[in-house]
């Protein structure tokens, strides 16, 4: 039900926004793949949610309510994963330069691959940093390095990239720690603090680094002092505009469910596990020995 809300209406308001005519891409809103068409409204539907469903059993202990990590099967496979996604992130921004110029599209899809691979690095490098190496951590970085150049990845110098994916790994690292540690929300796979997060500062970045003077796109750029400043109260009201969105209905829509009694699974089920629960069996062998 969740699905059908978010693709057929919450999002489709935004992308019309944005990418369909809408009033935010006539006021010169710049969002070239979706930091925040697609990543904002992800992130700010997953906290909303995350808020409203409570955290899981025992994520929260103690009088302070202290956050327990709750560890994965396998973190060489989570690295995997990882990188899948990142590798697969060219296609995913590159794609986004099929309505270029024709007369231009080869020097976009070099630039955009460019700014991509240097943002996935820095976010990557940010968040180690300030993990102290962290693998996990660092994973999640070049996550969040991948949707901060989304917005700006056909106009932003391949070095602001960097300096963008930097940033977006140490945004990353501490908002987890104040969703976990001040909020008290359970967000299990750090979808706010990496997309949301994230997306809102690589849309602001886009306005920051898009002008000709830091060195931006000769074609896409910015070419005057006076067009960047605006350029970043247009992002800025795009940000807030499309997170107040996407988190008021968000809040609307897993109410509404929670009050229907379908959004969360039983007690028993959450402790037995939903490989139990759904399929009738356990996904990994240690649980089988265990069990017996």
């Amino acid at each position: 039900i969740a699905a059908v809300g978010i693709a057929g209406f919450i999002y489709p308001v935004v992308e019309h926004w944005v990418w369909g005519g809408g009033w935010l891409s006539q006021i010169g809103y710049i969002d070239y793949a979706g930091s925040s068409v697609v990543h904002m409204v992800g992130g700010m539907l997953a906290i909303t949610g995350a808020y409203v469903i409570g955290p899981r059993i025992g994520k929260f202990v103690g009088k302070n309510n202290m956050p327990r990590t709750f560890f994965g099967h396998s973190i060489p496979l989570s690295v995997i994963g990882a990188w899948l996604l990142a590798f697969g992130w060219f296609g995913f921004n590159v794609g986004s330069s099929v309505a270029a110029d024709p007369m231009t599209i080869n020097v976009e899809l070099a630039w955009v691959s460019l700014t991509t691979a240097m943002c996935m690095a820095g976010g990557m490098f940010g968040a180690a940093i300030t993990s102290r190496g962290h693998v996990l951590t660092s994973m999640v970085g070049l996550l969040a390095g991948a949707v901060a150049i989304c917005a700006g990845a056909a106009i932003v110098h391949p070095l602001a990239a960097f300096v963008i994916g930097i940033v977006a790994g140490v945004i990353t690292t501490f908002v987890t720690g104040l969703v976990e540690y001040k909020l008290h929300i359970d967000d299990a796979t750090a979808c706010f603090p990496v997309h949301a997060a994230c997306g809102i500062w690589g849309v602001l970045a886009a306005g920051i680094f898009g002008g000709t003077a830091l060195g931006a796109h000769p074609i896409y750029g910015f070419a005057d002092a006076t067009t960047w400043i605006n350029q970043i109260g247009i992002q800025a009201i795009g940000a807030a505009s499309i997170a107040l969105w996407a988190g008021a209905m968000g809040l609307i829509m897993f109410t509404a469910l929670k009050k229907l009694k379908i959004l969360r699974v039983t007690r028993d089920e959450e402790l037995y596990g939903l490989d139990i629960a759904l399929h009738k069996t356990l996904a990994y062998p240690e649980d089988m020995m265990e069990e017996k």
